[in-house]
């Protein structure tokens, strides 16, 4: 019962730790987000501003400026690394946040076991 105690005791900084660790990693995700965000931006200028050598827009309509900035995507390194990072990044919550549910369930499962021992007693 005394480990069961010590656990309980344990479990509140380990869940409190988890959340940081989940939090932080959220911050990291927005801010690579925000970066792709701003590659496309960049990028569909340039697109849009793209002119022939007769001075007539590249990519006459908005069909045409979606496709461009696809191709760019799928080719460019510095955007393919971001959207790895982003999925790695959201990957990695995804597991913090299954972690934190288990350390709650063994809280919530410890409890039980030491109300159910105080009950027979």
């Amino acid at each position: 019962m005394n480990d069961i105690k010590e656990r309980l005791l344990e479990l509140p900084e380990s869940i409190r730790t988890q959340k940081e660790d989940i939090l932080t990693k959220h911050r990291e995700v927005e801010v690579l987000i925000r970066q792709s965000k701003e590659w496309e931006v960049r990028m569909m200028n340039n697109i849009t501003n793209a002119v022939d050598d007769k001075g007539k827009p590249v990519y006459s309509n908005d069909i045409k400026r979606q496709g461009a900035l696809m191709e760019l995507q799928a080719q460019d390194q510095e955007y393919l690394k971001l959207k790895t990072a982003i999925n790695d990044l959201t990957l990695a919550i995804k597991k913090a946040e299954i972690e934190m549910d288990y350390l709650y369930n063994m809280q919530s499962n410890l409890k039980a076991i030491c109300y159910i021992g105080t009950e027979i007693r």
